[in-house]
């Protein structure tokens, strides 16, 4: 227990100082390979939710964060501490929610901010899309979004993410 809180507490101190302190894009000072292999780490777990969300399976869903995650709409002030809370909410907000709407993130920025933690800056939209036409999908919500991804024995997962209604 002692370990998980200071564990989870390094990670949330890394969040506080990761806008100030993490290096823009082009100033990163990790080798290009080691960024491309972050940059594809971080795209398949973002695949991965987007194809969890969409399926509407809640286990899978969850699955993507670490045991101890935190994940808060800032917005709505909905926070949403371990993976158990965050399975217990998806479950419920899937079963309530419309056929039509698709979860699509593009991540913006990934920066890798220790050996195995990356920092994602990343867009969220959830769409309404046409039985027919999926070319003209409607926007519902917009976020934006800013995630620490950490690697341990189990693969990279989700440990904080913040999301931040834009547009209403």
């Amino acid at each position: 227990m002692h370990s998980t809180l200071l564990h989870t507490g390094t990670l949330l101190a890394m969040l506080a100082i990761a806008p100030v302190a993490a290096p823009a894009p082009a100033a990163d000072p990790a080798p290009a390979d080691e960024r491309s292999a972050a940059e594809l780490a971080a795209s398949s777990l973002w695949a991965a939710l987007d194809a969890a969300w969409n399926a509407r399976d809640a286990e899978q869903f969850s699955q993507i964060f670490a045991d101890d995650a935190s994940l808060r709409f800032v917005d709505r002030d909905l926070s949403l501490d371990g993976r158990a809370a965050i399975r217990r909410y998806f479950t419920e907000q899937f079963g309530r929610q419309a056929a039509d709407l698709r979860h699509e993130s593009t991540p913006r920025a990934v920066r890798l901010v220790a050996p195995d933690v990356l920092g994602v800056d990343a867009d969220i939209a959830i769409l309404r899309v046409g039985a027919t036409d999926a070319s003209q999908a409607t926007i519902v919500r917009n976020f934006e979004v800013f995630a620490l991804m950490h690697r341990s024995d189990g693969g990279l997962r989700f440990q904080v993410l913040r999301a931040y209604q834009v547009g209403r």
